[in-house]
């Protein structure tokens, strides 16, 4: 009977110094949180794989409505499915929209630059690429123009895991810049005492001019200023230049006139 009585009492002792611990252990849980839990990976492994606890949490209405509030756990959540393959089936990809705006004229410089801002409505980055680069390059959103002509930029941006591709195209025109030519007039002139008679156009780009006489059988060209008088008569003397790469070419006609 005695022996009874030590097991009994035994068995309570242990009970409650096990209930003691229990309660401790549940005491640091509502002080804590789920910290201490949370950092005990083998606990935590052990949850993953306990088909009561699974079921006990899918079915507790009140933890899974919080979690939709829970920006910890959104964003853990997120994280997942972005760096999922093909989102895990479970994010839909949304379309993106580029703001490109419209690449104005250029008269092309030496050395002309254009910055060309474009931007992705998700925020992702845009990169940029010109068709015919003999017009133009582009780098870090900077085009830099190299030669007159009309080509395309396209702006890209190639998507992620959570937005859809997309591209737009600009057109980009370079122009040469317009020059002039100021031609004086050229006074009337005597066969018997002018044989040569001084020209002097210039050009705006302060490019060379070339002389055309239209009737060669009273005056032609000598020299680059200059032009030798053959016979008496009316007829045009035309100053020109062909232009360049940044200029395009312009001319202007004078009368010449021999008596």
């Amino acid at each position: 009977m005695r022996r009874r009585v030590g097991r009994g009492r035994r068995i309570s002792w242990e009970f409650e110094r096990e209930k003691k611990k229990l309660n401790a252990y549940l005491s640091i849980v509502r002080i804590f949180g789920l910290q201490g839990i949370a950092g005990n990976s083998s606990f935590v492994a052990a949850l993953t794989t306990n088909p009561a606890f699974i079921a006990s949490v899918a079915t507790n209405k009140t933890f899974t409505a919080s979690l939709a509030t829970n920006a910890s756990f959104v964003t853990a959540v997120a994280g997942q499915i972005i760096s999922g393959s093909n989102n895990y089936g479970i994010a839909v990809k949304q379309n993106q929209s580029l703001g490109f705006p419209s690449i104005p004229v250029l008269t092309i410089t030496p050395g002309l630059k254009h910055t060309n801002i474009v931007t992705s409505s998700s925020g992702l980055p845009v990169t940029q690429s010109v068709a015919n680069t003999a017009v133009a390059t582009i780098s870090n959103n900077v085009l830099t123009i190299l030669g007159a002509g009309t080509t395309t930029v396209t702006a890209t941006q190639s998507g992620n895991n959570l937005w859809n591709p997309v591209s737009v195209t600009q057109p980009l025109i370079v122009s040469k810049a317009n020059q002039t030519i100021s031609f004086p007039t050229i006074p009337a002139v005597s066969f018997a005492s002018t044989p040569v008679v001084a020209v002097s156009a210039t050009s705006s780009a302060s490019l060379p001019i070339t002389y055309v006489v239209a009737n060669t059988a009273i005056a032609k060209t000598r020299t680059s200023n200059s032009i030798t008088i053959i016979g008496t008569g009316t007829t045009t003397v035309t100053a020109t230049n062909a232009g360049n790469a940044y200029f395009n070419p312009a001319g202007a006609t004078q009368t010449l006139i021999v008596k």
